[in-house]
């Protein structure tokens, strides 16, 4: 199964891999110190047994981040704007013509904004494998469908592409 990210996307996870495996080095380093701590206290060495918890936690993060890294597949956004596709600006207007703006993003990249003028201008980042995500991919200039959004499900028709 391919996992597709947005290069910047992309470039993102590699960074939070980084950060991940610094932090686990880290950890790591540390039980020889914290094995030595006293148990002087009603818990044998809560210390240490908490630092072995998150090795455990960041290891597996590690392991499921590389997992992801390596079926990751970089795509670039297509210049048409013929069909939704990743990367791709939506523009939904409803039946009393309010105005909603989502981008098609990367694998889980759903709530970020990747950019300050997205976040001001009220652009709401949508991953391509989230629900609403599949429910815009593909579809055309002019269509019109319906979406659970805000708690209601309404009728929207695609306004515009980029």
């Amino acid at each position: 199964m391919s996992y597709f990210f947005l290069p910047q996307d992309y470039d993102r996870l590699l960074i939070r891999r980084q950060e991940l495996a610094r932090y686990y080095q880290q950890i790591k380093s540390g039980l020889a110190e914290d094995a030595s701590q006293s148990s002087e206290t009603w818990h044998d060495n809560y210390i240490f047994e908490q630092a072995m918890r998150d090795l455990d936690l960041y290891g597996k993060r590690l392991s499921e981040l590389d997992e992801l890294i390596g079926q990751a597949e970089i795509i670039y956004p297509a210049d048409n704007s013929a069909s939704v596709a990743i990367g791709s600006r939506v523009e939904l207007i409803d039946e009393q013509e309010t105005k909603t703006v989502f981008k098609i993003g990367s694998y889980n990249s759903g709530g970020r904004p990747e950019h300050a003028e997205h976040e001001k201008d009220g652009i709401v980042i949508v991953a391509y494998n989230s629900p609403l995500g599949q429910k815009l991919l593909r579809r055309r200039l002019g269509e019109e469908l319906q979406l659970f959004l805000a708690g209601a499900v309404k009728k929207y028709r695609i306004k515009a592409i980029d």
